[in-house]
């Protein structure tokens, strides 16, 4: 199923507005004490301790309530997405769950539905799963491959209909409109722009080659291990934040990440990353096809996700929080290093290695 222009939402300018300025202040101020306020006009009492998951895009809190449940509590960042772009993403996590695969679960809410607005920002409740959001002992071959049966379930569910709500993940868009973002804004040096605009328009163009005939599908997004919380059954998916249109290959693309193999780190390793490749894709077409060709995408998606990380950074300095955990990345020696490591991209595209 390809995604028709016509389908797109919006600008990924307007995808990255921070709102109106006050409820972006409010936004930005907000930790678990803040929100007791929107718990309590759900009728729900928490008792003991809060915790921030310190989440950069969202605010996510967990609560013990009186009930002795505890639950997540998700506030989006404002002016990012539409209710009907969030109801895309509740929809695709129900159709996960009826499927059998171990997804986070959107609990109902008191007043109906399983989403929210309190003083203009939308809201969700997840259950709550104990786990760790990271493993960091390596994962054996049979594990690797169950990873990649389980990119390939959530495809499955993903392929039956479009998100006609959700900004579509291809080059033109997650690429070029973002890098016209960057050139307009003054974040990155004027000087280095100019080499950054270069290596990245070259990396746009060939991507709009590798994504001809290459279908668009609903995947996560953002399918590293930071969004897996594993417990002792296995991997549970987390945080659909990203949840999109885009090829099978993005999933795939990001889900070695932050992952430990036997031969290293592929995060940081392209030789481990090739050699831990091959035991994804046959977990993956245990359970779904996969053609060569709808893989072509894969390098330059990760290339593309660098830009659009980037354009993100620029648009979320507003948030005093997010700026003071990014001050490191925007030197003029980091931004330099960006624009070498696209170049390494870049090479990897055109050598097909």
């Amino acid at each position: 199923m390809s995604y028709e222009a016509t389908n797109m939402p919006e600008s990924w300018g307007a995808h990255w507005s921070k709102g109106p300025d006050d409820l972006a202040e409010r936004f930005n101020v907000l930790d678990p004490e803040g929100a007791l306020d929107l718990l309590e006009t759900m009728g729900l009492q928490p008792v003991g301790d809060s915790v921030n998951h310190d989440s950069l895009e969202n605010r996510v809190f967990s609560y013990t309530l009186s009930t002795s449940e505890r639950v997540v509590l998700k506030v989006y960042r404002p002016g990012r997405w539409s209710l009907e772009g969030l109801q895309d993403e509740i929809d695709f996590t129900d159709e996960l769950l009826a499927e059998g695969i171990s997804v986070v679960r959107p609990l109902d809410l008191p007043s109906g539905g399983k989403l929210g607005t309190w003083e203009g920002m939308h809201f969700a409740l997840f259950e709550f799963i104990e786990g760790t959001e990271d493993r960091s002992d390596p994962l054996s071959e049979p594990e690797l491959r169950d990873l990649g049966r389980l990119a390939a379930r959530i495809h499955r569910v993903g392929e039956r209909k479009p998100a006609n709500h959700r900004m579509p993940l291809e080059p033109l868009g997650m690429g070029g409109e973002n890098l016209a973002l960057l050139e307009s804004g003054d974040m990155i040096p004027r000087d280095i722009m100019s080499g950054y605009s270069d290596v990245a328009q070259a990396i746009i163009d060939l991507a709009v080659t590798a994504f001809e005939s290459v279908p668009l599908i609903r995947v996560h997004g953002d399918l590293g291990n930071w969004n897996l919380l594993w417990t002792n059954s296995g991997p549970v998916v987390m945080d659909l934040d990203d949840f999109a249109m885009a090829p099978a290959a993005q999933d795939l693309a990001t889900l070695h990440a932050g992952l430990m193999t036997p031969w290293g780190n592929p995060g940081k390793d392209l030789a481990v990353r090739a050699r831990l490749q091959p035991y994804f894709r046959e977990g993956y077409r245990e359970v779904r096809d996969l053609p060569e060709e709808y893989l072509r995408p894969q390098k330059h998606l990760l290339a593309l996700r660098t830009i659009w990380f980037d354009a993100w950074v620029q648009f979320r300095l507003h948030d005093a929080s997010f700026s003071e955990r990014m001050k490191a990345g925007l030197s003029r020696e980091k931004w330099s290093d960006r624009v070498e490591g696209l170049g390494r991209f870049l090479k990897d595209i055109k050598s097909g290695a």
